[in-house]
C-alpha cells in the first residue's frame, strides 16, 4: 500500500516525497490509503487466532479499529497525537502478535513446517520493531518515516501471509499418518 498510495499521488500531479505514508491521506493517493487501512481494520478485526484464545479476539479488534482510525483521523502537520495514538497502537499490535502470538502452536506436535514459520515470524517481528524504532529516531530529528514505515508494514505483510499458510505450509500427509 505505501508504494501505490506513492505512486498514485506522484502521477496524479508529481508530489513530492512525503515525509510518511499517512502524509499521503492529502493527495490523490488518499482513497487507496483509507480504503486499504479499512479493509485492513477489517480482516484483523475478524482475526481470532490459532488458539481462538479471548486475548486473540480482544487484541484483533483493538488492532482493526487502530487501523481504521489511522484512514480516519490524517495526520497534522502540528503533529496532534489523535493520528499517532492509533498508530502506536497498530504497530505494537502488529509486532506483539508477530513475536508472541503467532509463534504459539495450534496443534502437537509441532509439525517442522510450524518450526520454519516461528523463525519467519520472528525474523518479521525483529525487522518490524527495528523499523518502528526507526521511525521514532527519525521522527524525533524531524526526518522522514516513509521508509521504516513502508518496511514494518511489508514485514508484517510476510508474517501474515506465513500465518495463512501461504508459506511452509503444514503437510498434511504428515499429520494423518501421524
Amino acid at each position: 500500500m505505501p508504494w501505490v498510495v506513492r505512486a498514485i499521488a506522484n502521477v496524479d500531479n508529481d508530489t513530492p516525497f512525503l515525509t510518511s505514508i499517512s502524509a499521503y491521506y492529502h493527495t490523490a493517493g488518499r482513497d487507496v490509503f483509507v480504503g486499504s487501512l479499512f479493509a485492513a481494520g477489517l480482516f484483523l478485526s475478524f482475526y481470532r487466532g490459532s488458539l481462538n484464545s479471548r486475548q486473540d479476539r480482544v487484541l484483533a479488534v483493538i488492532w482493526g479499529i487502530s487501523a481504521a482510525f489511522i484512514g480516519l483521523i490524517p495526520s497534522d502537520p502540528n503533529r496532534t497525537t489523535y493520528h499517532f495514538i492509533p498508530v502506536t497502537i497498530f504497530f505494537a499490535i502488529s509486532i506483539y502478535m508477530t513475536l508472541f502470538r503467532f509463534t504459539k502452536p495450534s496443534q502437537l506436535p509441532v509439525t517442522p513446517e510450524k518450526h520454519q514459520r516461528n523463525k519467519i515470524y520472528i525474523a518479521c517481528g525483529v525487522v518490524m520493531l527495528a523499523s518502528v524504532l526507526a521511525i521514532a529516531y527519525l521522527d524525533y530529528k524531524g526526518s522522514s518515516v516513509f521508509v521504516p514505515e513502508a518496511i514494518a508494514i511489508a514485514f508484517f505483510g510476510i508474517a501474515w501471509l506465513v500465518k495463512g499458510q501461504m508459506i511452509f505450509a503444514d503437510n498434511v500427509s504428515s499429520r494423518t499418518s501421524s
